[in-house]
């Protein structure tokens, strides 16, 4: 596996305006991708490797999508954060959120 191609992808976007403070506009945005898991139901073998080292293309890409949507906006802080279904196991998730994912983000 060298690859993860999102099936979906949803971008969230938070304009908050606070004209009582003068600041400047607050910009909130979430960018999920979701993805098929290949070790679902244990099909995939034990060995992560390949799911790091394809996280990191996915890293990439979302870093794309989160530059689109933040616009002219700076960014200030980031999160991130997984979900696996039933037929998938919280390791899953944690071999997508390591370095090898985040490093594009930052």
């Amino acid at each position: 596996m060298s690859t993860l191609v999102p099936r979906r992808w949803f971008r969230l976007v938070d304009d908050v305006h606070e004209p009582s403070d003068g600041g400047p506009m607050l910009r909130k945005a979430a960018v999920v991708a979701v993805v098929a898991n290949p070790h679902a139901n244990g099909n995939g073998g034990t060995d992560l490797q390949p799911l790091i080292d394809a996280s990191a293309e996915l890293g990439r890409r979302m870093a794309e999508v989160v530059r689109e949507v933040m616009g002219p906006h700076g960014v200030e802080s980031y999160g991130k954060g997984a979900i696996v279904g039933l037929s998938g196991e919280q390791e899953h998730a944690n071999a997508l959120l390591t370095t090898t994912f985040a490093t594009p983000l930052r």
